[in-house]
């Protein structure tokens, strides 16, 4: 009785552990070659970019669309004001304005469900695309050109190199893909991060939080959140420091949901201001339920801590 128990119990974790891994949808998978552009890669597999009526952008990378779409030729505009209606629609704002240094600039948000990639299948490289909206504007190599110049918008200011920051190597897809072993018990892992990024010129901001698994993957019950706040300091007007929220974001049944705020174009926005993030995730599962609060900026000491 107890031997039965024991071949049971095995059967169930080896069924388990199936259900828990990740099925992988690579180039190669769909007999592409070549580099995941957006004149590769099929529609249906394609990351969608939604904009709501409220202006708020819903970046969809789940039910096998994994490839971000991002253009194989360098965007080109007349003016930095072309570049910012261009961001403006194609992922919306919550705000239009104008200054006296650029005509135009926009504020907005979104929501991110799902990890969508980039691929090289020729070099066998992965990456995931961690600011989508520098990346669908400025492509791999972070740039654009404006007026006949080439602009840089890679956040670390360095366009030299094959692939632009916001572009993080994942894995080498010539290398076999496996899953850690965890002994007795399936340990079910997820990260909680939240991120801060500027770029001085042309004035960029995006900050945000999310949530992943970093072993194995959502079941379809799973539920997990992320959200949180900026903080800006003392300006014109307002004497205080203050808050301002992060889309509350959630997924049920999917690996990861992130939930940001950016601004383009101007130095004077709130998100551009912005000298903290305070950012969190929850999940639900039946093996991991719990919440971490995470910070990042330069005050995120003062104000996460």
């Amino acid at each position: 009785m107890i031997f039965n128990s024991y071949l049971v119990y095995v059967l169930l974790l080896v069924v388990f552990s199936q259900a828990r891994e990740i099925s992988l949808i690579t180039m190669k998978t769909l007999g592409l070659h070549g580099s995941s552009f957006t004149d590769i890669i099929p529609s249906k597999y394609q990351t969608e970019i939604h904009i709501n009526p409220s202006g708020k952008t819903e970046i969809n990378a789940t039910d096998g669309r994994v490839f971000f779409p991002i253009s194989p030729n360098i965007r080109t505009f007349h003016t930095l004001s072309n570049l910012s209606q261009f961001i403006i629609d194609n992922f919306g704002s919550i705000e239009i304005f104008y200054d006296k240094e650029m005509k135009i600039g926009a504020r907005g948000s979104y929501v991110l469900h799902g990890i969508t990639f980039f691929e090289d299948e020729n070099l066998g490289y992965r990456f995931r695309v961690i600011d989508p909206i520098l990346a669908y504007t400025a492509g791999i190599k972070g740039t654009v050109e404006v007026s006949g110049e080439m602009l840089c918008l890679d956040p670390d200011g360095d366009c030299s190199t094959d692939y632009a920051s916001y572009l993080e190597s994942e894995v080498n897809l010539m290398l076999p893909s496996e899953l850690p072993l965890c002994g007795k018990y399936i340990n079910v892992c997820l990260s909680c991060t939240s991120f801060f990024n500027k770029v001085p010129f042309p004035p960029w901001a995006r900050h945000g939080s999310n949530i992943e698994f970093t072993t194995y993957s959502a079941l379809p019950e799973t539920s997990m959140a992320t959200g949180g706040y900026i903080y800006v300091p003392p300006s014109d007007g307002i004497p205080y420091w203050d808050s301002w929220p992060l889309p509350y974001a959630r997924a049920i049944g999917q690996n990861k949901v992130e939930s940001a705020v950016w601004c383009f174009g101007s130095w004077d926005c709130i998100e551009y201001r912005a000298e903290a993030v305070c950012g969190y995730g929850t999940v639900t599962d039946p093996d991991v339920k719990g919440t971490r609060y995470t910070g990042n900026g330069p005050q995120n000491l003062y104000f996460c801590g």
